[in-house]
């Protein structure tokens, strides 16, 4: 023992650690927390809340457990606790210890998130519904509810810290012990090991960690992923001690107590990473396959005793997670099991993995284990599917970074350096384990042992290779669950999330890549001493040579010398070039971090100008709290002139005091004396982003108005205010007055520069000047402007007999606009629901008696953003309708996806509309399958366009096709049925339908009538089986041929003149083949002259039985009965029948038959 200890004092594997050393290992880890802790505290100031994934979700669950005092232990709870509420409890919990501190009803009492009413998306439609907008409320000092979302969040900084600590003493026990377990074995080290410097490698572990961006950022949010993550470390640290203290068995006594506890601990730490989040349950088969692992390896000849301690080692740390495990999964089966619905199996099998059914893939395990009895086994829809190598590069992105909006900081530098030193990595923990020559105590020049070999069994070398094992378990088992639901569903958006891996593997890939770059680079350094040496043998060789050489032999080996003696030196600034690699890295990432802060100061949109503290009304200088119409009060205003003299900013502070049925523009006019208006803006409230219909009532909203006033005069103006509404239909009280703010007086104003110029061919024209402002500001650069939001644009004056016309023109094949408004050579755009995305730039047509008209196009002068993705092209069109409902929208036409349906089944029907004005009420579509002969209803259901896509969305103008499918009701009888399609509005308890306008007028029908449809059979009673008609025709109708007139019964031809004469014949009709129309039969009566005297046209069966449901086979009888006028002379007559379209006239075509009509017989009056 003392051999060993002295041997591992000196070894160069473990060097003394002095004090100095000590003490700057521990001053480095302070720093390094620090800063982590600083950025990430930057992350949570800088990040939006929810930014995080699910961070909503997750503050609900915190917020619900911090409100109650508990879980949720319903069904019901759990909705009003959101999604989450069925996850595993552990960091939530903790989270609601500090916010059940925070006093949540505010003030601020922001009304905010996406799903809480429609008029939300009316901000921006993009936002999935578990998401916020997030407003001013959200500054500091936080308060009420953003200050118990920003505890949550610093508890999970605090978990982040404590994994990052947790590394620092992982990665020193696998160095440490590393080294010393090679120092107890050889005074050399095998040459494929680096040389281990304890002090330096953890501290480079802890920077990878703490400055990897995703883990910094995502584990600054409000969620549980940093929680897993510490009690993961944990399970590996305890898993390595393990390991050291398991390989140290054949050279202690065996110590009983410490193992069982450190295996207790194991499954102590696993059990609390699941409590965390469930995806961490892939620690319990690593507890097996880790200790089997460790048991292989330090096996020797008590291998059998070594087992049977691998396998108990195994059984406590299983008994003691689930002990843990058993407090979370006992209330989970105590509150929600479904034993009384499902039975026994199932019932406790759904609580466990189904929960809420809200996961695909669980759902299809839950049927799996359950044999269908419960969950499903459908198709997956993905939003975004892709190959594996878009899966692995997705996986890899996401493991790294996070986008900032659409931004990805250093996304073309940093992911390629990344996977660089992942390469140089796996190099090295390769060449680790590539070389298996038996190592020896000492190896001399020749390459042979001095010292008998260490047996294979107790082989030192085997110990790093255990550990790297152990590594990369610990890294792949937490990748093995994304990938097999990738194998499942091949959703790139579900699976590809390298953070899953992150937060559970963190410690050990930061040590798998410090070492397997040490390892790299002592391997390039052990090459390049061997070239070395292969150097001066060769030196040594040329030297026997030159003195038997000629002259000029001399002076070649002599420049020989030189030329290696250069490379030599050279070659000896590799090992120190090279030492910097493994700081490079974690400089890399702390890089990689400061740019994800930077791009957060400017790439996230800013919070929207609307709070609900009370103190947010002084923002205005000047006090009013003026109702402007019930809906809204303008409670005061600050205007500002720009010291350059450019423009006026005025910043109007409004206060929702109602619901708004419309949008508002803004319209402020500068008047001179004479009332004439010398500047204008119009636009939307706050730049578009908070149109009016999406206030809540109490906002406080700030609305900010930039005048340009360049080149006007000095003197007095006045400053005039106005709401325009943009809808036409709106409540009487929505009405606005102009009003009047102030008066002002102006100084003299800077003379009017322009950015930008246009290049006209006629040189005599005017200067064609320009400049395109937006928040004040005269743009050098390409901007963008996103939905609602104000375009001005400035234009060089024109000349007395010159005219001008501008137009914002975008990209191909998109319109151009006028402006809407156009005032002292300034015009005004605002970027409208029609606006294609793209880059827009000006077309300016100039118009002068001496240089007639010149039309010049500009660069692009800014890009247009807009998310909502509008269709206003109209698709093709089955079956036109042009059904106008209250002059607010408008149901073009539809399509039938089939006319015939079962009871229980569905008709697939496709709706197209189109929005005739912006709507302040949000309608629902009915449909209801109506029977034709008694009116009842069988089917139908009530429901939102496109599923979600509110009419209150619409714009004037836009295309909304709806498919869907209606639904029949399974005791629906056979027969003939229509739908009827129209729209409501939900006020009260009491559905308002619109209803129908025909020539400018409101009709009593509500609903559009859409058919027919068979459902079943046809109808009881108008079907034979069998016919003998008096006259026998089977003449074929149609070209396929459709149908086949098999015969008639003539009645009424032996009227007299006194009497009211009538013939009526019955047609039998066969069905050959579906006829896609419903046709009219007609029947004329014809003199000799072939003038037509009487006639009779219907539908078969007076329309009971149309004909585009009549399936093959069916035999029809069809009476009808013809008038014949009073006063029709006695004579010959010819009857001929035929089929024919109402809508268009197209005549069902007979074969042989130029008319398509087919006589049926002369007859005599």
């Amino acid at each position: 023992m003392e051999q060993n200890k002295s041997q591992s004092q000196t070894s160069p594997l473990h060097p003394p650690t002095s004090d100095a050393n000590s003490q700057f290992t521990i001053l480095a880890l302070i720093l390094l927390l620090a800063l982590y802790l600083a950025t990430a505290f930057a992350y949570a100031a800088l990040a939006p809340l929810t930014t995080g994934p699910d961070e909503l979700a997750h503050y609900e669950y915190v917020r619900f457990i911090a409100g109650h005092g508990r879980l949720p232990v319903n069904n019901e709870e759990r909705a009003q606790a959101s999604y989450k509420s069925d996850q595993p409890p552990l960091y939530h919990l903790l989270a609601a210890l500090p916010a059940a501190l925070v006093d949540p009803t505010g003030p601020p009492t922001p009304q905010n998130r996406v799903g809480d009413t429609p008029r939300r998306q009316l901000i921006e439609r993009t936002r999935h519904a578990w998401g916020l907008y997030n407003t001013e409320d959200e500054r500091w000092p936080y308060r009420a509810e953003i200050l118990a979302w920003h505890t949550g969040r610093w508890v999970a900084i605090l978990f982040g810290a404590g994994t990052v600590l947790v590394t620092f003493f992982t990665t020193r026990e696998v160095f440490a012990r590393t080294g010393q377990r090679l120092s107890e074995a050889v005074a050399q080290p095998p040459s494929n090991l680096p040389t281990f410097q304890p002090s330096n490698l953890p501290l480079l572990a802890v920077a990878v960690v703490a400055f990897i961006p995703r883990f910094g950022l995502t584990g600054a949010m409000l969620n549980y992923e940093t929680t897993v993550a510490f009690f993961s470390a944990l399970f590996l640290w305890v898993l390595l001690r393990i390991a050291n203290s398991e390989w140290r068995i054949q050279r202690s006594t065996f110590n009983v107590q410490r193992s069982t506890f450190n295996a207790l601990l194991l499954g102590f730490f696993a059990g609390l990473a699941i409590l965390s989040k469930l995806s961490a349950v892939i620690l319990l088969p690593e507890i097996i396959i880790a200790l089997w692992l460790i048991a292989r390896a330090a096996k020797a000849q008590n291998a059998s005793r070594i087992t049977h301690h691998a396998f108990r080692h195994s059984l406590l740390a299983l008994a003691a997670a689930l002990s843990v495990l058993s407090l979370w999964f006992g209330f989970v089966l105590y509150h929600f099991n479904t034993v009384a619905q499902d039975g026994l199996w199932v019932g406790l099998l759904r609580p466990l993995i189904a929960a809420d059914s809200s996961d695909a893939t669980t759902n299809q395990l839950l049927s799996l284990l359950t044999g269908g009895e419960a969950g499903f086994t459908g198709a997956i829809e993905n939003l975004e599917s892709g190959p594996p190598w878009q899966w692995a590069a997705t996986m890899f992105r996401t493991f790294w970074m996070v986008g900032i909006e659409t931004v990805q900081p250093l996304a073309g530098v940093a992911p390629a350096l990344a996977l660089a030193f992942c390469l140089l990595a796996a190099y090295g923990l390769i060449s680790i384990t590539a070389d298996r020559r038996p190592p020896t105590a000492d190896r001399g020049a020749s390459g042979l042992a001095t010292q008998p070999p260490i047996s294979n069994l107790q082989s030192p070398i085997s110990y790093p290779r255990l550990l790297l094992s152990l590594l990369a378990l610990h890294l792949f088992m937490p990748l093995l669950l994304p990938l097999l639901r990738y194998a499942v569903t091949f959703s790139l958006a579900d699976t590809a999330q390298g953070r899953h891996v992150l937060f559970l593997g963190a410690p050990a890939f930061a040590i798998l890549l410090i070492w397997g770059i040490e390892a790299a680079l002592s391997r390039i350094s052990i090459r390049q001493r061997d070239r070395e040496a292969e150097a001066r043998q060769a030196k040594a060789r040329r030297l026997l040579r030159r003195k038997s050489a000629s002259a000029f032999t001399r002076l070649s080996l002599w420049l020989t010398d030189h030329l290696s003696a250069f490379s030599l030196q050279a070659s000896r600034l590799t090992p120190h070039a090279s030492r910097l690699i493994p700081l490079l890295s974690a400089l890399l990432l702390l890089v990689w971090t400061a740019a994800h802060l930077w791009a957060m100061t400017w790439a996230y949109l800013p919070p929207l100008p609307v709070s609900t503290l009370p103190e947010a009304k002084a923002q205005a200088a000047q006090t009013l709290n003026t109702p402007l119409n019930k809906f809204v009060t303008l409670t005061g205003y600050t205007s500002h002139l720009d010291p350059a003299g450019r423009t006026l900013r005025l910043d109007l502070i409004w206060q929702a005091t109602a619901f708004s049925p419309t949008d508002y523009l803004t319209e402020v006019s500068l008047l001179d004396s004479a009332g004439r208006p010398q500047a204008q803006w119009l636009g939307y409230t706050a730049g578009g982003r908070y149109p009016t219909r999406a206030w809540d009532v109490g906002d406080i909203v700030r609305d900010t108005i930039w005048l340009p006033i360049e080149g006007l005069a000095a003197g007095d103006y006045e400053l005039s205010l106005n709401l325009i509404p943009t809808s036409g239909h709106y409540p009487a009280g929505a009405g606005v007055m102009p009003l009047t703010l102030t008066r002002l007086t102006l100084p003299d104003t800077a003379l009017r520069t322009f950015n930008n110029s246009l290049v006209f061919a006629d040189q005599a024209a005017a200067a064609a000047g320009y400049s395109v402002w937006q928040d004040g500001q005269a743009l050098t650069v390409l901007r963008e402007f996103r939905y609602r939001e104000t375009v001005l644009v400035s234009l060089s004056p024109l000349l007395p007999d010159q005219q001008r016309e501008v137009r914002l023109v975008g990209p191909a094949g998109s319109l151009s606009f006028a402006p809407l408004r156009e005032l002292n050579n300034t015009v005004l755009f605002i970027v409208g629901p029609d606006w294609a995305s793209g880059k827009y730039h000006l077309q300016v047509t100039m118009t002068s008696p001496a240089a007639g008209e010149q039309q010049v196009n500009s660069s692009a002068v800014l890009t247009v953003v807009d998310r909502w993705q509008r269709q206003f092209t109209e698709p093709p069109m089955a079956k036109r309708v042009e059904a106008n409902f209250a002059d607010q929208v408008k149901l073009l036409s539809y399509t039938l996806g089939a006319n015939r349906a079962e009871p229980g089944g569905g008709i697939p029907l496709t709706l197209v509309w189109q929005g005739l004005d912006w709507l302040g009420s949000d309608y629902t579509i009915f449909t209801k399958l109506i029977k034709a002969d008694d009116q009842t209803v069988h089917g139908g259901r009530d429901r939102l366009p496109q599923e979600g896509y509110h009419t209150l969305y619409w714009a004037p103008g836009e295309i909304v096709t709806d498919a869907f499918g209606v639904p029949v009701q399974a005791d629906a009888p056979p027969g003939v049925y229509y739908l009827h399609v129209g729209l409501y509005q939900q006020v009260g308890r009491q559905a308002v339908s619109l209803p129908l306008v025909q020539d400018g007028q409101p009709v009593d029908a509500t609903a559009v009538i859409i058919g027919p449809v068979k459902v079943g059979g046809p109808p009881p009673g108008v079907t034979l089986t069998t016919t003998k008609p008096q006259t026998q025709v089977n003449q074929p109708f149609g070209d396929g041929p459709n149908v086949t007139l098999l015969g008639y019964d003539l009645g009424g031809n032996n009227c007299q003149q006194t009497a009211k004469c009538q013939l009526s014949v019955t047609f039998y009709w066969r069905s050959e083949a579906p006829l896609p129309v419903d046709y009219t039969t007609f029947i004329h009566v014809r003199n000799v002259a072939g003038e037509t005297v009487a006639q009779q046209d219907q539908p078969p069966l007076n329309g009971a039985y149309p004909t585009s449901l009549w399936d093959s086979g069916e035999i029809i009888a069809d009476p009808v009965m013809l008038a014949l006028p009073a006063d029709l002379p006695p004579g010959k007559y010819s009857v001929v029948v035929g089929l024919y379209d109402f809508y268009t006239g197209q005549r069902l075509t007979v074969p042989g038959a130029a008319d398509n009509e087919l006589l049926l017989e002369d007859i005599t009056f």
